[in-house]
């Protein structure tokens, strides 16, 4: 592998690590590390929005003292980012090798864009 390769090999695998932390657990003796997915945040209309990995989206009014929830994916999805345009909340969601962006205007009410492979 030439070194422009590894380049471009470690910069796709850095971005697809964005949001993810190591988190470890130890079973009969044996640690293993995984990669899960952290919460993600967007301030959005005078709100914070929290994106999760069981594929929830919570919305706090006071700055994050209390959550409420306004949106649920499905515990087998991971909210994993949020981001604002033109008045619009988006939300990518992955589902195991895939995710999909979905476009709401309120939080509340969510659209599905496309899909992509991961």
């Amino acid at each position: 592998m030439n070194r422009r390769s590894f380049l471009k090999t470690m910069a796709a695998a850095t971005g697809a690590l964005a949001g993810m932390a190591i988190q470890s657990s130890t079973v009969h003796g044996v640690t293993a590390a995984v990669l899960a997915p952290q919460p993600v945040d967007l301030a959005f209309n005078g709100r914070l929005l929290r994106g999760t990995a069981d594929g929830r989206v919570l919305e706090s009014g006071d700055n994050g003292q209390t959550w409420q929830q306004t949106a649920d994916f499905g515990s087998h999805c991971a909210v994993l980012d949020l981001m604002e345009r033109d008045g619009q909340v988006f939300a990518k969601v992955g589902l195991r090798n895939m995710h999909f962006t979905l476009s709401s205007p309120d939080a509340r009410v969510w659209r599905t864009l496309r899909n992509s492979a991961a």
